[in-house]
């Protein structure tokens, strides 16, 4: 039975089906749970073998339509040596991702000033070492608004001289200060 489209016959319906509801809730409240206690673990060989022989023979609900072995065999010879790129196109497309970054590191790594320059320094296990080493120097306390605990993506490494201008004072501890988000942001963004 659906829901009556009569509003006073739904209105009925409905206060029928909460008061069932919390019924069958406080015939339930204070008792175990139905399964509770039964053993759980791995099904049994018997159970197994069960169903195996209840889907015998029955087509798989979840296998798509299955496609007929003549029209199979017409579409592979159809498909049989062809390429949907030509062999130039593949080389072209080849040499051009060639020493590329994957685009998801890169962009994580790309220049505060906004340039797009990938920062490839940043891959060096110094500039971690560095990173924490500012860190821990200065108690992961923002250094301009003196916001404390700092942690994950809420503090920030950052060189008081630019590390691509700066190569020699790149990993140097003391070209490091330790900033919260928004004390980063307004230090490269000023305004």
């Amino acid at each position: 039975m659906g829901m009556p489209k009569d509003p006073e016959k739904r209105a009925a319906f409905l206060a029928k089906l909460r008061e069932n509801g919390l019924k069958a809730a406080a015939a339930l409240r204070g008792k175990p749970h139905p399964n509770a206690g039964k053993p759980r673990g791995p099904m049994k060989q018997e159970t197994k073998d069960n169903i195996s022989k209840a889907k015998t023979g029955k087509p798989n609900p979840a296998a798509s339509y299955p496609c007929p072995e003549e029209r199979r065999e017409k579409i592979s010879n159809a498909l049989a040596g062809k390429s949907f790129l030509g062999s130039e196109q593949r080389e072209a497309i080849s040499k051009s991702l060639t020493g590329r970054v994957r685009n998801d590191i890169r962009d994580s790594k790309l220049a505060a000033n906004g340039t797009g320059d990938y920062l490839w320094w940043r891959d060096d296990p110094r500039y971690k070492v560095w990173r924490f080493a500012v860190y821990e120097r200065d108690n992961s306390t923002c250094q301009k608004c003196g916001k404390t605990n700092l942690k994950g993506r809420g503090r920030h490494a950052h060189h008081l001289k630019d590390g691509d201008e700066f190569p020699e004072f790149r990993f140097e501890v003391s070209n490091g200060e330790t900033l919260c988000t928004r004390c980063h942001y307004l230090t490269h963004n000023p305004s």
